[in-house]
């Protein structure tokens, strides 16, 4: 995979983690999950790739687990919940 697309990749699940630890943006919002997955998917493919497999599994967690708050948020589950 490209390097630009490599730092794109990191920077769209990094950038949206420090905005939310500074409060710009709450742990839930879509945004916030729709760039960690779409960030962990393209590392997960350069990473597979690569024959790096623990950072396979480390993008597939990760991707999984943003994945699954999609779908909590999609579904309404833990919508009183605190966001930052």
């Amino acid at each position: 995979m490209n390097l630009a697309v490599q730092f794109i990749a990191a920077a769209a699940i990094l950038v949206p983690f420090a905005w939310m630890l500074f409060g710009r943006m709450g742990r839930q919002d879509r945004i916030y999950l729709w760039l960690n997955l779409v960030g962990s998917i393209l590392l997960t493919i350069d990473a597979w790739r690569g024959r790096q497999r623990g950072f396979v599994l480390l993008q597939i967690v990760w991707g999984a687990v943003a994945a699954w708050g999609l779908i909590r948020r999609e579904l309404g589950i833990g919508a009183g919940s605190a966001t930052g």
